[in-house]
């Protein structure tokens, strides 16, 4: 995804004007998002946080699955069962199955028999957003909570409230 801002660029403004609009945006932040950005994205929103507000988007009304947002909590899941069992996300390896291979959806390009860290399928989850490394993650640590008895009432929690 691209973001640019479309504005005059400031050589173009003589400088009384260049100083009234940084007077202006000091003294009122909000009028920076009068400025539409240039976004390549098909959808996306800018919600003010502070304010709780809707500011700009691009086909925003249209409900959309939340796959990034599904793929984050993975990487986060992930990150945290590997502290709690002690597991070296740099050095321990876990080989992809032929199920995690042929998953559908976007994909790391990972192949049956691969061998990989768990740190480099973090990256295959998170930079192509690799169903694929969302699988072979999932299997290999689905397993290991089972053979330890998994997840605790306190870790069962914190993901409802998520």
């Amino acid at each position: 995804m691209v973001v640019s801002r479309h504005s005059p660029s400031s050589s173009s403004l003589p400088q009384d004007i260049q100083a009234q609009l940084k007077k202006r945006a000091l003294l009122n932040p909000s009028i920076l998002y009068r400025q539409v950005p240039c976004v390549s994205a098909k959808f996306w929103a800018i919600f003010d946080s502070n304010k709780h507000s809707f500011v700009h988007g691009r086909r925003e009304y249209i409900r959309r699955e939340c796959a990034s947002l599904t793929k984050i909590m993975t990487a986060y899941t992930i990150i945290s069962l590997a502290k709690r069992y002690n597991l070296e996300i740099e050095t321990k390896a876990i080989e992809v199955c032929g199920v995690a291979a042929s998953v559908r959806g976007t994909s790391a390009l990972l192949r049956k028999g691969d061998v990989f860290t768990i740190e480099q399928l973090l990256y295959a989850l998170m930079l192509p957003s690799g169903n694929d490394a969302a699988f072979a993650l999932a299997k290999f640590f689905g397993k290991l909570l089972f053979e330890r008895k998994g997840y605790t009432e306190v870790d069962m929690d914190r993901i409802r409230s998520f």
